[in-house]
């Protein structure tokens, strides 16, 4: 599964290469702005992890597979490890890591205000993701705090259509996918507290 799931980084290193070392044309690699389609691209991927992660809930208990339950740590995980490439993509290759212009776009540039909430709430979802961080903030303070993935899932979908400038099919189209999953996660936990009374 890990495997798999590093399918598009390998592609897109895959592509740098070629158009970096082999000097294929930039319209049949990374496009005309090249910068621009990795920090676009990583930040997709990231996106779609996130829904993934919302669907198991919902697909295991239609489908009864509660096996599937078992790759929701290995999706909310590489969720958070393509949300720190696009962030760092955004901040070495569009920003060269000076400070000034990105404090400047997170104050004036609601897109990025918008990206930020979804990485930092990303961030404590990472950290405790592990038996040793549920174990030690205990079971209801820990699904507590992983509700941050809605924040995450929300300012994620928000963040895309922002970038977008305007309604398009794509941006509406995850944005509906992860409210979906969403409210399949609320019937599924109501109807499992409703089977444990």
């Amino acid at each position: 599964m890990w495997a798999i799931c590093l399918l598009p980084f390998f592609w897109l290193s895959r592509l740098i290469w070629l158009t970096c070392i082999q000097n294929i044309s930039v319209t049949d690699g990374l496009g005309a702005n090249p910068i621009e389609f990795v920090h676009d691209y990583l930040g997709l991927w990231a996106l779609k992890f996130l829904i993934i992660t919302l669907s198991i809930k919902p697909i295991s208990f239609l489908l009864h597979a509660s096996f599937l339950n078992q790759y929701r740590r290995v999706f909310g995980l590489f969720t958070f490890f393509y949300s720190v490439l696009h962030t760092t993509a955004y901040i070495a290759l569009e920003q060269n890591f000076e400070l000034a212009p990105i404090w400047e776009d997170v104050v004036n540039r609601p897109h990025i205000t918008v990206g930020l909430i979804g990485f930092l709430a990303l961030i404590p979802l990472a950290v405790t993701s592990t038996s040793w961080g549920k174990q030690k903030l205990g079971n209801t303070s820990w699904k507590n705090l992983h509700g941050l993935v809605y924040v995450a899932g929300t300012a994620g979908c928000l963040h895309f259509i922002l970038i977008r400038k305007g309604i398009q099919v794509e941006p509406i189209a995850y944005t509906v996918l992860f409210v979906c999953f969403l409210i399949g996660q609320i019937v599924f936990s109501f109807l499992r507290s409703k089977k444990n009374r």
